[in-house]
């Protein structure tokens, strides 16, 4: 096996690997891969702060959801 590639400097960085696969798919595919890991990224971070803030409500959780997918973590 070879040698592992190293981590791009930046984790927003594409792979170039990467880039190739989706310049060949179509707008409408990489809109839908787009959506579809935009809606597992909040499906995932509801259940982290679900579990992290077990006394919050949905309404709150809510909110913190989007609070920190529209701002980040700060």
């Amino acid at each position: 096996m070879g040698q592992p590639r190293p981590v791009p400097p930046r984790l927003d960085a594409v792979d170039p690997d990467m880039a190739k696969v989706f310049e060949a798919k179509s707008g409408m595919d990489r809109l839908r891969i787009a959506h579809e890991a935009w809606t597992q990224a909040r499906e995932r971070l509801t259940a982290f702060l679900a579990a992290e803030h077990p006394e919050w409500s949905a309404t709150e959780l809510r909110q913190h959801v989007a609070k920190r997918l529209l701002s980040g973590s700060e």
